[in-house]
């Protein structure tokens, strides 16, 4: 079955329809024993006009939108911007018996100064040291040859000379304990500390 109603007014509706039904194969016997055989179908076409008597349901009035106001969203404030930590400790080596600045030893003099000048008010502290091959006498005057060369280095790329300091260690502060007159490459260094 299928159908449709078309609605002339809250009322009134004309409605068509379609029924189709049918019996396949119906076997019937009479009182005499006789049988028949039949195919039963039937096609419907319905018309009507339905009315329906009351007044109209009165549409369901919407419910009022309760007004509610949103509460205030904190945020919070953004994080400060990361400070750039700025490296304030650096080890220039040396080769053995030499305080001539090499270029890996000038490329972190270079990061040295620009750290330097890039913080206010610093002072920098140069501490030579050898290794323990050669006298004691001679190896503390080569560290301090070793810091002036540092130092040198250092008021050419900008940096004040007077906000530098020389300290000379000689070979009393090992970075790499040996025994007296081993050659360590670890030992013969500047250390330049921002303070």
């Amino acid at each position: 079955m299928v159908g449709v109603a078309y609605a002339l007014n809250e009322n009134m509706k004309l409605t068509l329809g379609y029924r189709y039904f049918a019996v396949p194969d119906a076997s019937f016997s009479s009182s005499a024993g006789t049988s028949f055989d039949s195919d039963y179908a039937s096609h419907d076409v319905l018309f009507g006009f339905r009315y329906s008597f009351g007044a109209p349901k009165k549409a369901a009035e919407p419910m009022p939108t309760p007004v509610v106001e949103a509460a205030p969203v904190y945020e919070p404030p953004p994080p400060p911007p990361a400070e750039i930590q700025i490296p304030r400790n650096f080890l220039v080596f040396f080769d053995f018996n030499q305080s001539t600045i090499t270029q890996v030893a000038q490329n972190i003099i270079n990061s040295a100064a620009d750290a330097a000048q890039s913080l206010a008010q610093v002072k920098l502290r140069l501490t030579g040291h050898a290794d323990r091959a050669g006298p004691t006498r001679y190896n503390q005057r080569l560290s301090i040859r070793r810091a002036n060369a540092v130092k040198a280095a250092l008021v050419r790329l900008g940096v004040p000379a007077n906000d530098i300091a020389i300290i000379g260690k000689g070979e009393s502060e090992p970075l790499v304990q040996t025994a007296d007159g081993i050659r360590e490459p670890q030992n013969r260094r500047v250390q330049i500390v921002l303070e």
